[in-house]
């Protein structure tokens, strides 16, 4: 937080950096020509829209929002891909249905002419929407947001999700659908509501061929017994290598639209799917595998080296090491130093006993003590963030024994990494975005946010009994000086 006098600082430097001006033989000399060129063509685009005062999108929404059986009546969430259509949507609907129209994004919320801040605006939409919370106010039926809301939070009490604007990524379509498909819902059937685009604006963006064929493969190689956005997809159940992939498609980071790592996941998605496909005795070899599997293979690396695959709970890291020091690896490296090709020949000879010294490297920085991280000199993770928090609420004197029971269980799931990163950063942002007044309100961001099925004893038990520390592979890298 900052006080009454940085505040006023930063506004004033903020000011400054606003009214500063350039002289114009600081650009280049083109810049004026092209400069004037993007004027023209906005205000070209501007007289063009200047007559129009229909918009056929909305009025066939309204439409159905009042005649469609299973909406007129019931609670709706209603997902749109930026926080200007998401105002829109809430000023034009709140026309026809006076007081029951909600908008929240990261700014806060909007209800019955007023704006609230994130705090109220969340407890407002629990009471509403999570079947969990004591509350059942009724005050919201169609609740307008945008991906902000796609994860974090329970909305089960509704069991209708409307696209408005359908995302790039498909992963966002099946996180929004998440907010509703729930274990404890009350409801038979979740629906699904899509806006594609219309044929002359797919001709342009060709979103919905995008979209549709990524979903579709999503069924063929992770399986999936949900159709998302049309009766066309061919569903089917089944896992594939456990959670890993999936984990890291879902990753908020590889979420934008076309990124280079989106991309790579994608190719080796497509890998794995054509060896079940083509190849069906060694995608049930690969399956086989038992746990601290190894391989050999030479590189043009100058040095020795060994990459391997440590999982503790929720919590999977690639680490690599030659003699001199230990690296963390992301994903998408560590899949690059493990591809290999059908082409590359058995290595005959290697020195085990180097293999098992570089291994344990890798397994002494795995195993690294969590708390000398947490008073390392380094940035802190959201993690470390929440888990001084959690340390900070344990102190108090006056806390209940289930809040004393709670507040273990979320600290020491945090500490041994049996929660997804994503939770930690929820609360660490809700926590800095909100006035805090006291502990009370600190305790509840933090677990309103946490899996409620880690609350419950049994659960947090078998998680954190299942969060010991195993290697699930090693590949030794030999160098060139030993070809």
């Amino acid at each position: 937080m900052l006080d009454s006098d940085n505040e006023e600082e930063l506004i004033k430097l903020v000011e400054e950096e606003k009214a500063q001006k350039y002289k114009s033989k600081e650009f280049y000399d083109e810049f004026y020509s092209k400069l004037n060129n993007d004027l023209r063509l906005l205000r070209e685009i501007k007289e063009l829209w200047s007559n129009v005062d229909n918009d056929p999108k909305l009025n066939c929404f309204i439409d159905n929002l009042k005649n469609d059986d299973l909406l007129k009546d019931n609670r709706i969430i209603v997902f749109t891909e930026s926080t200007e259509t998401g105002e829109y949507l809430y000023r034009e609907l709140n026309k026809v249905f006076s007081n029951e129209v909600f908008f929240y994004s990261s700014k806060g919320g909007l209800f019955r002419g007023d704006k609230l801040n994130n705090y109220k605006s969340k407890e407002l939409i629990k009471e509403s929407y999570d079947p969990t919370n004591n509350t059942n106010n009724n005050k919201i039926r169609l609740l307008i947001t945008t991906d902000v809301l796609a994860e974090g939070i329970n909305l089960h009490r509704s069991n209708i999700i409307i696209n408005y604007d359908l995302p790039w990524n498909p992963t966002r379509v099946m996180q929004r659908a998440g907010r509703v498909n729930r274990v404890g819902t009350e409801y038979d059937n979740i629906y699904i509501y899509n806006f594609f685009p219309t044929d002359q604006a797919n001709e342009q963006i060709d979103l919905e061929t995008n979209i549709t064929n990524k979903i579709q493969a999503f069924h063929d190689v992770l399986g999936e017994d949900a159709k998302y956005l049309s009766d066309d997809e061919e569903v089917s159940t089944h896992g594939l290598f456990g959670e890993k992939l999936f984990e890291e498609l879902n990753d908020k980071k590889n979420l934008e639209n076309g990124d280079e790592e989106e991309v790579s996941e994608l190719k080796y998605k497509r890998i794995i799917e054509k060896i079940k496909e083509e190849k069906k005795s060694l995608y049930k070899y690969i399956k086989k595998l038992p746990k601290k599997a190894r391989s050999f293979k030479n590189t043009n690396n100058k040095d020795d080296m060994v990459i391997t695959f440590f999982r503790k709970g929720r919590l999977k890291e690639f680490f690599i090491s030659d003699e001199s020091e230990t690296m963390e690896l992301d994903f998408i490296t560590a899949c690059n130093y493990f591809e290999s090709s059908k082409e590359k020949k058995s290595v005959k000879e290697y020195d085990l006993e180097k293999f098992y010294k570089l291994l344990n490297m890798n397994k002494e920085e795995f195993s690294f003590d969590r708390d000398e991280k947490l008073n390392s000199k380094g940035g802190r993770s959201n993690e470390e963030v929440v888990i001084n928090y959690l340390s900070a609420l344990s102190n108090q004197n006056d806390l209940d024994d289930q809040h004393k029971e709670e507040l273990e269980i979320m600290l020491n799931s945090f500490k041994y990494g049996i929660v997804p990163h994503n939770i930690a950063k929820r609360i660490k942002n809700n926590i800095e975005n909100v006035k805090i007044k006291n502990y009370n309100e600190m305790f509840d961001i933090c677990k309103d946010e946490f899996p409620d099925f880690l609350l419950k004893k049994k659960y947090y038990e078998k998680s954190l009994k299942d969060a010991k520390e195993e290697i699930v592979l090693s590949e030794y890298l030999l160098g060139g000086n030993n070809q």
